[in-house]
């Protein structure tokens, strides 16, 4: 990575945000792919007050350095409350926005585009206003795609620019998709445009996996060679499991995207120069947690290293987490040189091992990925024995409670009711 790219990415990673906040009845999914030239996508979702939640997405015009500073700029300049702490309408932001980009920085092909939304979680009411950005969808429970244009120029070229609003009322299982230009620039042939933009949204059937087969959709059947940002942000009017995902290189873009060809989570194993290699797919959510334990520690048991391959998985669960990180930890305290090493992890997913204060796990990541065999045999799923999954569960979230204090706090609850629930089952006390 060249210098600038360097300083461009360093500058773009401190304006994404870190999580996304609680929203009753809504969940808010992003997925920010960096360019080969970096710009200046930046988004969030911000919880006002109980009732209102403003989200937006903008786009730096430009490459390198210099969005990254204009993005840097935008950020630190924007205001979401007036002076009384009341928030600011859409229409609003964009105004002072705009005065601020004409005062400080006005010249040639210096600008930026928008959308900001501000959404009522208690009736659906949403309010949007876009400065010359690609335009607004919300997908309709019903099939419905509402496409909605931009209503005032783009940010920073005309002084006494007038930004209308639009609303929008969000009815339950409705999405509303915000995104960059970029999307439409992923490859150098067949580029997708805005109608299979819509086609796509409307035929995609898994909900948890919109925004990869969007990307999956823009590459093709391409490796990516983008030349701008591409930055997707979903709010769903239904609840869920938010969450931001952002992507440090191409491969992680590039492994995500192909590993949903099938759209199937699974964990699958072969032998390979001494060691089994287990290879996690999909969403690795609780009910893959104990065959995972057990592969590993059957193959320990026979004197095997264990390579636990993550370049597929794009999604831990805490019981997953929790068992990946006692695995790794019961594997160095072996006397046997069985050792549990992980490799091609997501940024994403790193960033989730460092957050809990999985130290174990980050210093078990190999820098050295080996081949993953082609031919593999599919890990069986539980045997479903519900005693031995809520044991297992137990065990993973009292892993990772130990941690730290946070973590402790975290799964506090989910400790004590797994418990209560396993002492009660067992006929030693009675619920309460």
């Amino acid at each position: 990575m060249g210098r600038d790219r360097y300083m461009a990415q360093a500058i773009q990673d401190t304006l994404l945000p870190s999580e996304p906040p609680q929203l009753e009845r809504y969940c808010a999914r992003s997925l920010c792919v960096p360019g080969e030239k970096v710009g200046g996508d930046l988004y969030d979702v911000v919880r006002l007050n109980a009732r209102q939640v403003m989200f937006y997405i903008a786009d730096a015009a430009g490459h390198g350095v210099s969005a990254a500073i204009l993005a840097l700029l935008f950020k630190h300049r924007l205001r979401l409350f007036d002076e009384t702490g009341a928030p600011l309408r859409p229409a609003a932001i964009l105004g002072h926005m705009n005065e601020v980009l004409v005062n400080e920085i006005s010249a040639p092909g210096v600008f930026v585009t928008a959308i900001f939304c501000l959404l009522d979680i208690e009736n659906g009411e949403l309010i949007a206003a876009s400065a010359g950005h690609p335009p607004l969808l919300v997908h309709e429970a019903h099939g419905r795609v509402r496409m909605f244009e931009h209503t005032g120029p783009a940010l920073g070229l005309y002084g006494n620019a007038v930004f209308a609003e639009r609303e929008i009322l969000v009815k339950e299982a409705d999405r509303v998709l915000l995104y960059t230009d970029g999307v439409f620039n992923t490859t150098e042939k067949r580029p997708l445009d805005q109608s299979q933009l819509i086609h796509e949204l409307q035929s995609i059937d898994d909900r948890s996996f919109v925004l990869e087969r969007i990307l999956n959709k823009a590459r093709g059947d391409q490796p990516l060679a983008v030349q701008d940002d591409l930055t997707l942000l979903l709010l769903e009017a239904s609840s869920g499991i938010s969450r931001f995902d952002h992507r440090t290189n191409f491969a992680d873009a590039d492994m995500s995207a192909s590993s949903l060809d099938t759209n199937i989570s699974r964990i699958s194993q072969a032998e390979a120069k001494g060691f089994t290699v287990l290879v996690l797919e999909g969403r690795m959510t609780w009910e893959y947690s104990q065959p995972f334990f057990d592969a590993v520690i059957g193959s320990i048991e026979r004197g095997f290293g264990v390579i636990v391959d993550l370049s597929r998985c794009i999604h831990m669960d805490s019981a997953v987490l929790g068992t990946l990180h006692e695995l790794v930890e019961s594997a160095q305290k072996s006397v046997a040189d069985s050792k549990v090493k992980i490799q091609d992890a997501s940024h994403s997913l790193v960033r989730t091992f460092a957050e809990l204060g999985m130290d174990s796990v980050l210093r078990s990541i190999q820098m050295q990925s080996i081949a993953i065999p082609k031919t593999r045999a599919t890990v069986e799923a539980s045997d479903g024995n519900l005693r031995r999954q809520q044991m297992r569960l137990l065990k993973a979230h009292e892993v990772l409670a130990s941690l730290n204090d946070t973590n402790r706090d975290q799964f506090a609850l989910v400790v004590d009711d797994l418990r209560e629930h396993l002492t009660y089952s067992s006929g030693m006390t009675s619920p309460r």
